[in-house]
């Protein structure tokens, strides 16, 4: 039986209630301690067969989020690595590991905060797409230094999410500019650089992120300023290693209008697309600034990929 806040955590992330990769991924963290510590299976075997029933319905809320995919596999591989003897040493193995990844997340948004604001000029102008929490947390710091630097947020269409990047920078005194999505070829001729997160990296260094994100990132590469993605290496896609493409999510068009007011129109509301290496500068790490295809490098080693 799936716990309640599984099934609660699942609700709230495809209902976008829950957003930004690193918060899903929490979300699904705990979200895995609780079917742990819920579970009544008598036996090692039950107990891990509730797990996967659990992991099962976290990974279908959110299919085309690797980060999420990837902390479930975390907390597997570590169970299968400690071998508890019993289904008491299994969940406390599982709440220790809950506690142990969350920390990392942390760390690795703090970590990834002080390699962004380096790349922030003093005064420097920043264009921003969508919302990203490790964005925002690079910009604040750059704020913290004394940078004092100018943002422009697009604000994202259909869900609007650059609304809350807007919001959150500003009440942290930073000087925000909220502009419409294709205002950003404007906006850009007066940008020092891009910071945009990351849903999903691919072997080849290509970056899935929010729908808009190629387009600004070849506005940017036409202008010769640098396009940077903050992202943490858990956003690392393995199986793309093997072929796999990356999954484009294609949303509930009534997010971008009401079908009924409009009939015999389709409406397609794609939610991310994939932007090339050859657009991207680098991408902000946990383990420092990176070219798109050394980070394959550096994902290989995080996940025993050879």
């Amino acid at each position: 039986m799936l716990s309640p806040k599984v099934e609660a955590a699942c609700a709230d992330i495809s209902a976008l209630r829950v957003q930004g990769a690193r918060k899903i991924a929490e979300a699904a963290v705990k979200a895995m301690a609780a079917q742990a510590k819920e579970s009544d299976a008598r036996t090692l075997d039950g107990f891990k067969s509730d797990l996967l029933v659990a992991a099962d319905a976290l990974a279908k809320a959110r299919p085309t989020e690797p980060m999420l995919q990837n902390s479930l596999r975390f907390i597997f591989a570590e169970l299968e690595r400690r071998k508890p003897k019993a289904v008491a040493a299994a969940r406390k193995a599982i709440a220790s590991d809950e506690k142990a990844l969350l920390k990392r997340f942390d760390d690795n948004a703090e970590k990834i905060a002080g390699y962004g604001a380096q790349l922030v000029p003093e005064k420097g102008v920043v264009v921003t797409h969508c919302h990203s929490h490790t964005v925002v947390g690079a910009i604040r710091r750059a704020q913290e230094q004394g940078k004092d630097p100018v943002v422009f947020c697009t604000e994202t269409r259909p869900r609007f999410q650059g609304l809350i990047t807007a919001r959150e920078l500003a009440s942290s005194g930073v000087d925000v500019t909220l502009v419409v999505d294709s205002a950003a070829r404007t906006v850009m001729r007066k940008a020092d650089l891009v910071l945009v997160g990351a849903d999903s990296i691919t072997s080849t260094g290509d970056l899935v992120n929010k729908v808009g994100t190629a387009g600004i990132a070849a506005v940017a590469f036409d202008m010769d300023v640098e396009f940077y993605s903050c992202a943490e290496l858990y956003k690392f896609d393995p199986l793309t290693v093997f072929g796999r493409a990356t999954e484009m999510e294609v949303r509930d068009p009534r997010e971008i209008a009401d079908p009924y007011l409009l009939p015999g129109v389709r409406i397609a509301n794609y939610s991310f697309d994939k932007t090339d290496a050859k657009f991207i500068s680098g991408f902000v790490t946990e383990k420092g600034v990176v070219s798109p295809h050394g980070l394959f490098n550096l994902a290989s080693r995080e996940f025993g990929l050879g």
